[in-house]
């Protein structure tokens, strides 16, 4: 029998004892209750299975799915086995270290309601520790053109932050062969076609954590970005992709800029490599969004190259203009200070 929910929320578990309680607590207390809850648990070794199955009876009377999984097949096919047993209109994911603000399913609901040509919309985020205090907050691209343009550099949409039209995911399932960046894959084989979006706002608290996939599969995750960085940049493009610079600019992104100073012999030459292939890239997306965050991330850089701050900055001053130049410095200062002042 097809249900009456406008929103399934999808939660994989994992051995997720430690956080899964927050988690259903934030999904329970949402200003928009028309929603059910599809958690898949992985064939978890912890107490996780005891802990959501006494919550949900507890606290969702019936509006809960559970599948429980006979092997551990991963995320990715996990996720897909949920989303087939979802007959909802809209698709809201979460992840079981993660928390939902109170207002998070209204409000991004009332967005694809009243914008019928978004088909996926995500939010900012604060990031939290494994103690659940504030760290920091994401600033990520918000219109569609922004967040097409950042994809051929990075992931734009935080996973556990997406909305998105059910009818989409039927048409585009995540790629199983990717064990990590499923989403990342999934925007750039859709994008395309179908318009996104991220709402200023942060609508999730995010979990930065020793044990979250991003930090326990980092290689595996940079490997699979790049794979899906050249895909798309060909797609687009059609001409040779340059390998070399986005293994670096995957690190520069991801703000990775010690592994990039432990690794590159000839900074000199790395710096100039950077800015002759980010501005062939921009003369082909042409994005003022994208030159503002590469020269921010160029200006954190240099903080960590020691020794090179006057080399970099006569590169900056030669390819920046002026007002570019200092609405960077003054929008990081305002950052800083934004942050500090949260934290």
């Amino acid at each position: 029998m097809k249900n009456n929910h406008l929103i399934s929320v999808i939660l994989p578990i994992y051995n997720s004892e430690n956080y899964i309680l927050e988690c259903l607590e934030s999904i329970k207390i949402q200003t928009m209750q028309n929603f059910e809850v599809i958690l898949i648990d992985d064939k978890s070794t912890d107490k996780s299975p005891e802990i959501i199955n006494d919550y949900l009876k507890n606290n969702f009377y019936g509006k809960f799915k559970i599948i429980k999984n006979k092997s551990n097949i991963g995320i990715t096919r996990s996720l897909n086995k949920a989303f087939k047993i979802s007959d909802s209109k809209y698709i809201a994911r979460i992840d079981a270290d993660d928390i939902n603000k109170p207002d998070r399913f209204e409000i991004q609901f009332k967005y694809l309601e009243k914008y019928k040509d978004i088909a996926i919309v995500g939010s900012n985020v604060e990031y939290i520790d494994k103690d659940s205090k504030f760290i920091n907050h994401s600033d990520l691209p918000l219109n569609h053109i922004d967040i097409k343009s950042s994809l051929f550099l990075y992931n734009p949409m935080v996973h556990s932050s997406i909305f998105f039209r059910k009818k989409i995911f039927s048409k585009y399932p995540y790629n199983n062969k990717f064990i990590t960046s499923q989403d990342y894959e999934m925007y750039c084989r859709i994008i395309n076609s179908h318009k996104f979006a991220n709402i200023k706002k942060s609508l999730v608290k995010f979990r930065l954590h020793n044990q979250s996939i991003s930090s326990h599969k980092e290689k595996i995750q940079k490997k699979n970005s790049l794979c899906i960085q050249e895909k798309f940049y060909k797609h687009n493009f059609g001409n040779v992709f340059p390998s070399n610079s986005f293994k670096l600019f995957t690190n520069l992104f991801m703000s990775d800029y010690e592994e990039i100073i432990q690794n590159v012999s000839d900074l000199k030459k790395f710096f100039k490599d950077m800015l002759r292939f980010f501005i062939d890239l921009n003369k082909k997306i042409k994005n003022v969004q994208l030159e503002y965050l590469f020269l921010e991330r160029l200006l954190i850089f240099s903080i960590y190259a020691r020794g090179y701050k006057l080399f970099m900055l006569s590169l900056i001053l030669r390819h920046f203009r002026i007002k570019i130049l200092v609405s960077s410095i003054f929008n990081l200062f305002l950052k800083k200070a934004k942050n500090k002042f949260k934290s």
